[in-house]
């Protein structure tokens, strides 16, 4: 196996459940601006929008400003909602995103052990005013530097530039890191642009893109890069 220094690490849906915080969040802006408003309903139709956003986001048809000025107008427009400040609501649901952050089980004490034998960095696509107070409050921010974060950066995954920064600032190069990550979109497709590495955090069965290489190695969770690296 080919001794890395670096590892560099995704950070929503490969060390943070997303999923949880998102469900939590999202509930709290219901209850408060639609409570009449049925709560998977609400849910679904934030999700089906949500994600057609980052879509577009990831293939550069948009910014991140975009997804946070449309995300919940067309989902009250698409419910026969009244549209909302989303300024107001952006912020409040931002906040209750950090609020309720939940890292995956493991998490905390495989990056503490393996902190002691490599140099640990992030790449994120996230936005800055959630994954700041994300590092922060679940103390990854003392363990993962640099954390370089794509708002602040002015590029995004997959573009090779954003792990360029990351490894500049680790006084690290590209052969001796390892990407760890659950979207072959960004973070698969983004190691092969900067020449990195890749393991493959697979979730819910997705599958390999044909036109990506293999990925050094597939893990289900965090804790099993423990018994390989």
């Amino acid at each position: 196996m080919k001794a890395y220094r670096f590892l560099i690490f995704d950070i929503d849906d490969t060390l943070v459940d997303f999923r949880a915080s998102q469900v939590a969040a999202l509930e709290e802006m219901r209850v408060q601006h639609y409570p009449r408003t049925d709560a998977a309903v609400f849910r679904a139709t934030y999700d089906r929008v949500n994600h057609a956003l980052w879509d577009a986001f990831n293939r550069g048809a948009i910014d991140q400003q975009a997804i946070r000025s449309r995300r919940f107008n067309e989902t009250a427009r698409d419910l026969g909602l009244p549209e909302p400040d989303w300024r107001e609501l952006g912020a409040a649901y931002e906040a209750a995103l950090a609020r309720h952050t939940v890292l995956y089980p493991g998490v905390l004490e495989a990056l503490t052990t393996l902190a002691a034998r490599y140099r640990l960095g992030a790449v994120t696509n996230g936005l800055a005013s959630v994954q700041k107070p994300k590092a922060i409050r679940t103390g990854l921010a003392r363990l993962l530097d640099p954390y370089v974060i794509s708002e602040d950066e002015g590029v995004a995954k997959p573009a090779a530039e954003i792990f360029r920064r990351c490894l500049a600032r680790a006084n690290a190069v590209a052969q001796e890191a390892l990407m760890i990550g659950d979207v072959w979109a960004s973070d698969g497709a983004g190691a092969a642009n900067a020449g990195i590495d890749f393991c493959w955090l697979c979730r819910d069965g997705a599958v390999r893109p044909s036109h990506l290489p293999e990925p050094v190695r597939e893990i289900a969770a965090v804790p099993e890069l423990l018994g390989w690296l």
